[in-house]
């Protein structure tokens, strides 16, 4: 006869283990990754969301309130990201976008820094650092940037973007 206390003991550990690995190799090849990982790599990533966000302004250096701007990898002119400055602002607790009409309204104040990466991204990257050319409208007013956008992490396990080199904000002039 077998004791059930007995087999519930050895039963135990092994399943615990056994989730311990799942847990590991979903954090290790989660979403955020968009890559395929080998099973028993080491891959340690933060659970953290990292972007990179440079401030718009005008030529007097005075923050633009409303513009539009689009993202574009340089190697191959594919769309990475639109934002605008209707979205929802950085300081702005909570994750729903803010609406245009309370933007207007001032209720919300509008986003002064464009949106040029962030860990979603990391798909679309290769190596140290891919070049994005970032266009900036507002009304007739255009300014252009190019920044260089990398990751930590491994070419098998990218963690977060970071910035290589950039501007420290986008003139519109």
């Amino acid at each position: 006869m077998i004791d059930r206390r007995s087999a519930r003991r050895e039963r135990g550990p092994g399943l615990r283990a056994l989730s311990s690995f799942a847990f590991g190799a979903l954090l290790c090849a989660g979403p955020r990754s968009g890559r395929a990982q080998e099973i028993g790599a080491p891959c340690t990533c933060t659970r953290e969301l990292r972007a990179i966000e440079v401030p718009v302004v005008d030529a007097s250096g005075r923050p633009v309130t409303t513009w539009r701007a689009t993202v574009r990898r340089a190697r191959d002119g594919k769309l990475l990201r639109e934002s605008s400055s209707a979205e929802a602002p950085t300081a702005a607790p909570g994750p729903t976008p803010a609406t245009s009409d309370a933007i207007d309204a001032g209720a919300v104040p509008h986003r002064v820094a464009a949106l040029i990466a962030d860990d979603a991204m990391l798909p679309d990257l290769r190596g140290e650092a891919d070049t994005l050319v970032v266009d900036v409208r507002a009304g007739e007013r255009r300014g252009r940037a190019r920044v260089a956008v990398g990751f930590t992490g491994t070419r098998t396990c990218p963690c977060h973007v970071r910035l290589v080199r950039g501007p420290e904000r986008i003139v519109v002039r």
